[in-house]
C-alpha cells in the first residue's frame, strides 16, 4: 500500500513520537498500527449494525456483559437482574425493526418486560451503539412506553399508538 503524507500539528507529532518511542516503533509503523486498529473497530461495528441482526441474537450474544451492566452500572439488585434476564430470554423474539417490536409488545407486554427492554437499549448506548439495524437506538427506546408508577390503567394503553415508519 502506498504511503500517504499528511500534515499534522507539532503537538500531535510530538505525541506520536513519544508513543512510538515507548513501543520501539517508527512513527510510520505506529500510525499504521493505529489505522489498522481503527479499521478493525470499524469492521466490528459494521457487523453489529448490519441489517439482519435481530434483537434476540444481540441479547443472547451480550447476555453476560448485559448482566454485569445491570449490576455494576445501573446498580440493579440481583433479584431484579435475574427477572430482567429471564423475561428477555422468554419473551424476546426475532425483532428486526420497529414494527416487529410493536407487534411483540402488543403480544407480550408487561411493565417488567418494558423496563428490561429499556435497559437493553440503554446498554446498547453504553456500548457505544448509535443504531441497531440502521435505526437509531433512541427510536427503539421511544417505542417502549412504561406504565407510570402510580397508575392502575390497562398496560396496553402505554404502547405507542402511532404507526411506525421505518427509516
Amino acid at each position: 500500500m502506498p504511503t500517504k503524507k499528511i500534515r499534522v500539528s507539532p503537538e500531535l507529532y510530538s505525541f506520536l513520537s513519544k508513543e512510538a518511542k515507548i513501543r520501539n516503533l517508527t512513527i510510520g509503523n505506529y500510525v499504521q498500527r493505529l489505522v489498522d486498529n481503527l479499521r478493525h473497530i470499524q469492521y466490528h461495528s459494521q457487523l453489529i449494525n448490519n441489517n439482519g441482526n435481530d434483537l434476540r441474537d444481540f441479547f443472547l450474544e451480550n447476555k453476560i456483559e448485559f448482566a454485569e451492566y445491570l449490576m455494576r452500572i445501573r446498580d440493579i439488585g440481583l433479584r431484579k437482574e435475574h427477572e430482567y434476564l429471564s423475561i428477555l430470554s422468554s419473551k424476546l423474539i426475532d425483532i428486526y425493526g420497529l414494527e416487529d417490536l410493536q407487534d411483540n409488545l402488543l403480544e407480550q407486554y408487561s411493565d417488567n418486560y418494558g423496563r428490561a427492554l429499556k435497559n437493553l437499549f440503554n446498554f446498547m448506548e453504553f456500548k457505544g451503539l448509535d443504531n441497531f439495524n440502521n435505526i437509531p437506538i433512541e427510536r427503539w427506546k421511544i417505542n417502549v412506553k412504561l406504565k407510570p408508577s402510580n397508575s392502575d390503567s390497562d398496560s396496553n394503553s402505554f404502547l405507542s399508538a402511532t404507526k411506525v415508519d421505518e427509516i
